[in-house]
């Protein structure tokens, strides 16, 4: 097997259960690695790997596109010696071009070898295979005694990411040393910071030289009601064994809910669309009982879409883009997504061109954005030196083309009334 060169070598000592490996290179990589017990005593590494489509590039074939990933490992001992390892070739074709740059679509798969009783450490090589762009990581593998080894799972496969949905069943399955007295059950607790919430025991049982108990738990009840929050949790399992001793084994995994089912993210999310909904709107939305909030957000939002044919609704995705970055970039000293900057920034996209004038003894610092295809020009002055940058003046033309998802919807809603600029000074009259 051939191995691309690596980084410096910086081993990454880790546990027995799922865990991040910090990975190097041009690709876009998410790794996850864990050792679980194997058949006859021995233990098996998975390599659970993650590419984005936008990290490949996809060729043009008779049937679509294409692209390929090769998934190269390495298992060296104290010496740096190979002792063990394999190579892997995925391949994901699609059938349009745009498919080709989804955002939420990925190459994914748990890449399984036996761990050699000398192997310490591991190399990992990701390549896109047409351009053979690639990601590697390196770390240190530790196999702790008498532990249980606990795998997170999700529609009956791995699921590293241990991340769980209302419609999900929380499944964790405790593995067993292969060798010892079989206990007849584990006990698991899950909990949230010092708080234990939920407690089972499950049988153990032995299948192909593999000791193993199931733990269950929908995430929603029979109606469909989350039972537990979002956040992060902890699980353990324990089980006695020989000589009085206990095994154990510990993990996490997350509950991630809609904001619909959160009270306070549900509101601040409303408080979120004042650029482009009315207040009656709002107030409407904000009324809404929680088992029609999902119904009345997509009842906002569906109008809006600029591209009905997709499942996705750009001109929402566009929208809160705008807003996050508003909270970021106009945060410090103002008022993120309330201030000024961000009513025209969510209202027209990002300027082509930005002009600031710093604090001066005779005048304050100012900022001055120019939309070219529109001829708009914004001056935004920090009056009080506090960084809240306020709107002075503003001109320019509503026409011209190439007007992105958000902007379309938001000029219309200004057909309607909704353009103001939230500041202390007035809005700019857009003349044309």
């Amino acid at each position: 097997m051939t191995m691309l060169r690596l980084a410096a070598w910086l081993p990454v000592l880790l546990s027995a259960i799922w865990a991040q490996v910090p990975v190097q290179g041009g690709m876009k990589l998410t790794l996850y690695q864990a050792v679980f017990p194997g058949e006859g005593g021995g233990n098996r590494l998975e390599l659970s790997y993650s590419v984005p489509f936008t990290s490949l590039t996809f060729t043009r074939g008779d049937e679509g596109y294409r692209a390929g990933v090769r998934i190269g490992v390495q298992i060296l001992d104290k010496g740096r010696h190979t002792v063990g390892g394999d190579v892997w070739e995925r391949t994901v074709r699609v059938k349009d071009y745009a498919a080709t740059g989804a955002r939420d679509s990925v190459v994914a798969g748990v890449a399984e070898l036996e761990l050699p009783a000398n192997g310490t450490q591991v190399r990992v090589e990701v390549v896109d295979v047409a351009s053979e762009r690639q990601g590697w990581a390196a770390f240190a593998v530790a196999v702790p005694a008498g532990r249980i080894a606990l795998r997170a799972m999700k529609s009956g496969a791995t699921h590293p990411g241990r991340g769980y949905g209302v419609g999900d069943t929380i499944v964790v399955m405790a593995e067993l040393p292969a060798t010892g007295s079989l206990p007849d059950s584990v006990r698991f607790t899950a909990g949230r910071g010092a708080r234990t919430v939920l407690g089972a025991s499950a049988a153990v049982a032995e299948s192909a030289g593999r000791r193993r108990a199931r733990f269950e738990y929908p995430v929603a009840d029979s109606v469909g009601s989350p039972r537990l929050g979002s956040g992060e949790y902890w699980i353990e399992a324990s089980a006695a064994a020989e000589g009085g001793a206990v095994l154990v084994g510990r993990t996490t995994f997350r509950v991630e809910l809609p904001f619909f089912y959160d009270d306070s993210a549900y509101q601040a999310k409303v408080d979120q669309l004042v650029h482009v909904a009315t207040v009656e709107e709002m107030r409407r939305l904000r009324a809404a009982p929680r088992p029609e909030r999902e119904r009345a957000w997509a009842g906002f939002w569906q109008p809006k879409d600029t591209n009905p044919s997709t499942a996705r609704n750009e001109a929402e995705e566009e929208y809160f883009e705008r807003i996050e970055y508003a909270e970021e970039h106009f945060r410090a000293g103002d008022r993120g997504y309330r201030s000024d900057r961000a009513s025209v920034y969510v209202r027209y996209g990002p300027p082509d061109q930005i002009e600031s004038l710093p604090f001066d003894i005779e005048r304050p610092a100012e900022q001055t954005w120019s939309y070219y295809a529109t001829g708009m020009r914004f001056r935004f002055v920090d009056r009080f030196g506090s960084g809240t940058y306020l709107l002075s003046e503003g001109t320019g033309t509503k026409g011209g083309g190439g007007q992105s998802a958000v902007c379309s919807l938001l000029r219309a809603e200004e057909a309607d009334g909704v353009d103001e600029v939230d500041g202390a000074e007035q809005a700019a009259e857009v003349t044309g």
